[in-house]
Parts: structure tokens; sequence; C-alpha cells
């Protein structure tokens, strides 16, 4: 019995040291194909002076805990598809806190890179675009989807901007993330 019970002591203190070893080693948590894929979006969306940075606190995927309602954080460096999409509206009659504008509406996707360089756009100038309605008369939609090349730990997160300025209201807003590829 003493036997049986010192084997299970040295079988915990061995799965004892395996995880804190899991959580700590990049080999590990990066395994090649690990599943990576978040989809998160937001409804009524206010931002009373952009630029702002967009959250989004609906979940409705997130393998690999990758997203945590403003950035998505890349567990293993690799090739990464990124997705954002919206309805801007102008209505009077909206569930946002501000009158949204009529005026050209943009979202940009950034990067943040983990070594500490400078945020930059990743996607193009006008990223995800709806165009300009003339005043309250409703909705105009934007998409896009860029891939892109990130080392482990680096942030992508959106921006939402407009030509003016103004306050923007957001029927709802979609970002996706996910891992496609990796790097050898």
């Amino acid at each position: 019995m003493k036997s049986l019970f010192a084997s299970i002591v040295a079988l915990a203190a061995i799965l004892a040291a395996s995880s804190a070893s899991a959580q700590t080693a990049p080999e590990f948590i990066c395994k090649p194909s690990k599943t990576v894929a978040a989809s998160f979006w937001g409804q009524w969306l206010s931002f009373p002076g952009p630029p702002a940075i967009v959250q989004y606190p609906n979940r409705l995927l997130n393998m690999g805990a990758a997203f945590d309602t403003i950035d998505f954080t890349a567990p293993c460096t690799g090739t990464y598809s990124f997705t954002v999409s919206f309805v801007r509206d102008a209505d009077f009659h909206t569930r946002c806190t501000a009158q949204g504008t009529a005026d050209d509406v943009y979202i940009q996707i950034w990067l943040h890179p983990a070594d500490g360089g400078s945020d930059r756009l990743i996607s193009s100038s006008k990223g995800a675009w709806a165009g300009q309605t003339p005043p309250q008369t409703g909705r105009a939609t934007g998409a896009d989807t860029i891939d892109a090349l990130l080392s482990q730990n680096d942030m992508v997160y959106t921006k939402v901007l407009s030509d003016q300025a103004q306050p923007i209201c957001l029927g709802v807003a979609n970002f996706e993330g996910h891992k496609i590829g990796d790097i050898n």
C-alpha cells in the first residue's frame, strides 16, 4: 500500500510539473494546426467622437481564447484572417446614445506588435466603408477582410472613424479572426 501511495504522489508531481511547463512553453501552446477562431459582435454601439476603438461585447465563438471584446491576441505565430463588418445607422429613432452621422464611416483593422513597435494600420486606409447617405435616411453597410502574418502575442483591434469626426451609431458590428496557417 505504501508503494502505491508513493507512486501516486510521484505521478501527481510529474503531472503538476508538466502542467506548469505547458502553461509557459510556446512549443506546447503553439502546436502546429492549433485551432484559433474568434467571432464577436455588438449592437447599437455609440461613438461620440471618433476615431475610437471598437468594443464587441457579445461572443459567438472564442476557440483558443484569442479575443477579449477589444483585442485579438495571436496565441501562436502564423497567418491569420480578419473580417470586420457593420451597419452604420443615421436614423433619429435608433437605440444609440447619440444621433449617428449620415457621413462616410470606416472601421479600420490595426496591429499592436508584441515587440513594442508602433501600432500600424493593416487594412486599407478606408477599411470597411459605409458610404454617405442623405441625412436621416437610415443605414449603410461596410465590410473588409484582410490576411496578416502575426507573431505570438501580436494584438489586432479595430477603430471606427468618419470623415467629419461626427458621432457614430453602429446598428450592428462584427469582428472575426481565424488562424489559417502555420509559419515554418
